[in-house]
């Protein structure tokens, strides 16, 4: 016999809880991952109510599209990065960011003649996603060639990620 469930959300509590993550790292970038539609809370809702984060974190380019469609200037990463060539476009059009975390992701950026704003994920031990730290550093050089930033921390976050 199953029971009933229901879920309250107070829109709210997430507003309050954002203002205080906020005044305990005041100098942190905030990405709220909103995937599944906001784990099944409603995207547009809980967005509407982290409207102030830096980011938005989404699984899917599908994803991605509602929060540009509604307006959503926020910075939005695709933590599964694309899929196809058709995807990429899609993602520069939108204005995402992209995560690679496989060999067929490096080669689709390499057949653009586009810059994109990449995260590099290294399998850290799950064994869902990522390189494996051996490969880290040539995928980080070739990855580099099509990212449109400049980011000083990857040296750091590469080190930590190989030792």
């Amino acid at each position: 016999m199953s029971r009933p469930v229901e879920v309250t959300i107070d829109l709210d509590a997430v507003t309050h809880n954002l203002s205080i993550v906020k005044s305990l790292a005041p100098h942190s970038k905030i990405m709220a991952v909103v995937k599944a539609d906001a784990y099944g809370h409603g995207v547009l809702r809980i967005a509407q109510a982290l409207k102030d984060v830096d980011a938005f974190g989404v699984a899917r380019l599908d994803e991605a599209v509602v929060l540009r469609k509604e307006g959503y200037r926020n910075k939005i990463v695709l933590l599964e990065g694309v899929l196809d060539s058709s995807e990429l476009r899609q993602a520069f059009d939108l204005d995402l960011d992209i995560v690679i975390h496989s060999d067929y992701q490096i080669d689709l950026l390499t057949h653009q003649n586009r810059k994109f704003r990449v995260w590099f994920k290294v399998n850290t031990g799950m064994n869902r996603l990522g390189f494996c730290p051996r490969d880290a550093r040539s995928n980080l050089q070739t990855i580099r060639k099509y990212s449109n930033e400049d980011n000083s921390y990857d040296t750091f976050f590469l080190r930590a990620a190989v030792q």
